[in-house]
């Protein structure tokens, strides 16, 4: 009823504040976009002690994971946002509707996006054996390699018990790749039957080929600058991750009013929205630490938890070729 939120909003510490949004004003969006910032910038620092240790990624690899990873994380925010808007329309404002909606999102609904993803990998593989020739299928064989599997031996060796038939172990260019593809006989690689010239997603993989290697090869390394990557590869596993996040925001959003229905005013979700509600804080200070600390450590918890699973596993590299770690 409207006279019982006019009193709830009336009777919490808000005052004359009104309700309390979530950083909706075109400065409080710019805050909101920094603080996601910060949890990558703070992910990439990570990476950094990681790397050549626990993670042998390139930084070109990585740069393509988090940039996936993020594109993702921006639409589930655009979910999160309607579904916490869809939530307040009930009891709370938006601001105490945002952390139940956000801690579902990442208890239920990343996982579930995680699953889903996995599912969409395991169907694509088993597809390609029955259609060889389709380019985007291959593509989807490993969740975050970004080239075909012959090319994978001629670099690092993988964590399958591959090996690595480059000589001494140095990586192997582009034009190597290429050889080996024009080779067949050559003995123990196995080959993509999809041609290396022939772009994922038509015109858009052909455009991603272009407008990424132009972007990346300025800041890349020179072991970046060898590996094979394939950029049109990037693009359909990324249109496919986005669309296992959209997915999962949307059915594990769900469970916040079948819950509700189902348990009314002491279902969880409930409770902690009206401990929010009842907090005797200002507005601002509820919003930097439900919507600003606890989102940043919450982003950081789920960068790790996503990247962990989705990133594509080597081996570590051998002694002789330590410059060639990715």
């Amino acid at each position: 009823s409207g006279s019982a939120w006019d009193d709830r909003r009336q009777s919490t510490a808000m005052g004359s504040e009104g309700p309390c949004g979530i950083f909706s004003s075109v400065s409080g969006k710019l805050v909101a976009i920094s603080l996601t910032l910060l949890a990558f910038l703070a992910y990439t620092v990570s990476f950094t002690c990681r790397r050549g240790r626990t993670d042998f990624r390139s930084w070109q690899v990585f740069w393509l994971d988090l940039a996936k990873m993020g594109i993702g994380q921006a639409a589930a925010y655009a979910i999160n946002i309607a579904n916490t808007s869809r939530n307040a329309s009930h009891d709370y404002d938006d601001l105490s509707w945002y952390f139940p909606t956000f801690l579902n999102d990442e208890l239920i609904a990343v996982p579930l996006g995680v699953l889903i993803w996995h599912i969409t990998l395991a169907g694509a593989r088993r597809l390609s054996r029955r259609y060889p020739n389709v380019v985007w299928l291959q593509a989807l064989q490993a969740s975050g390699r970004y080239y075909s599997a012959d090319a994978s031996h001629l670099s690092a060796p993988l964590n399958d018990g591959s090996h690595d038939p480059s000589p001494h172990g140095a990586p192997a260019t582009c034009q190597a790749v290429e050889t080996v593809r024009s080779h067949p006989a050559a003995p123990h690689r196995p080959t993509t039957p999809a041609p290396a010239s022939k772009a994922a997603c038509g015109c858009a993989g052909a455009a991603a080929r272009v407008a990424c290697g132009w972007c990346c090869h300025p800041c890349a390394t020179a072991d970046d600058r060898t590996a094979p990557v394939r950029y049109d590869w990037w693009l359909v596993q990324l249109l496919f991750w986005v669309t296992a996040v959209l997915a999962s925001r949307e059915l594990g959003g769900a469970g916040i009013p079948i819950v509700s229905r189902a348990m009314g005013s002491s279902s969880p979700y409930h409770r902690l929205a009206e401990a929010i509600d009842n907090l005797q804080w200002s507005c601002a200070t509820k919003r930097w630490t439900f919507a600003g600390v606890f989102r940043i450590l919450v982003d950081l918890a789920q960068l790790f938890f996503v990247d962990s699973l989705n990133k594509f596993r080597r081996g570590r590299p051998k002694a002789s070729s330590h410059r060639a770690a990715v």
